[in-house]
């Protein structure tokens, strides 16, 4: 249920926020780069006006997404998909919402390693740094072996990180 959750959230987020971030990125980009690069010089500067414009759609779409996942916690008591198929994130210790700050720790415990791989691929163009990337697609997963291997509260680093776990609505 939890996976089905996040796949919600991320095809809304996807919506909401990734197409317009891609259509603004296209156009600036387009307009950046209006006149076709003649020389490395200009190349040099197309390239970095994409780095500039990649990072800006990034802080872009990780702020979409403290809002969904740290507000709605915070305030809901479950994020969008979460909301959606009824279940909800609780202080482990009280059975209350979470307090925005463990709403906050939640999220940047999840969302840590795709953040930081996603802005060193755009910065840095090494080997070595592009083959670490590959740890912000398998984080995901990652959490998702250490939720399924935590009964009974199956709860993932997230949760322990912020003292909170996952329930079915009542």
């Amino acid at each position: 249920m939890r996976v089905l959750a996040r796949v919600i959230d991320a095809v809304l987020l996807s919506f909401l926020i990734g197409l317009p971030i891609a259509l603004v990125k296209f156009l600036l980009l387009g307009f950046l780069t209006h006149n076709s690069a003649a020389n490395s010089a200009e190349v040099a500067t197309v390239l970095l006006n994409d780095k500039i414009v990649s990072t800006v759609s990034y802080v872009m779409f990780y702020i979409a997404v403290f809002l969904n996942d740290v507000v709605f916690v915070a305030f809901k008591g479950a994020n969008i998909g979460k909301l959606l198929i009824g279940l909800r994130v609780i202080n482990a210790e009280t059975g209350d919402k979470p307090t925005f700050g463990q709403a906050a720790v939640r999220t940047l415990v999840y969302f840590s390693v795709p953040m930081v791989f996603s802005f060193i691929s755009i910065w840095v163009s090494t080997a070595i740094f592009q083959s670490l990337a590959i740890l912000s697609y398998i984080w995901a997963p990652i959490l998702l072996i250490t939720i399924a291997i935590s009964p009974p509260t199956f709860q993932g680093w997230h949760d322990k990180a912020a003292r909170t776990t996952v329930i079915k609505k009542l």
